[in-house]
């Protein structure tokens, strides 16, 4: 695994993100994120030698960046509910 792939989820977090924000339906977020996880993994490693595996890595760190961006709305809509009454 090149050292540089943890790089990869954060940044398509970022670019999923900013397509929601841009009007994007929720909808096709975990496709963006694939999709933009594998277009920066194949920009890191060009080679074609390794392609399969390179964009393996990039659906992995789509598929990870994507679980990231749910579990935090998730922890976020609990974190922001009313308490309930004692």
């Amino acid at each position: 695994m090149p050292t540089s792939d943890p790089i990869i989820v954060p940044a398509a977090l970022g670019v999923v993100h900013a397509a929601e924000r841009a009007g994007m339906p929720t909808a096709f977020s975990p496709i963006l994120a694939i999709v933009a996880a594998v277009g920066l993994a194949l920009l890191e490693q060009p080679a074609l030698a390794t392609w399969n595996t390179t964009v393996l890595s990039g659906i992995i760190a789509g598929l990870s960046a994507y679980g990231l961006y749910a579990g935090a709305g998730t922890v976020g809509q609990y974190l922001s509910r009313p308490a309930p009454p004692a």
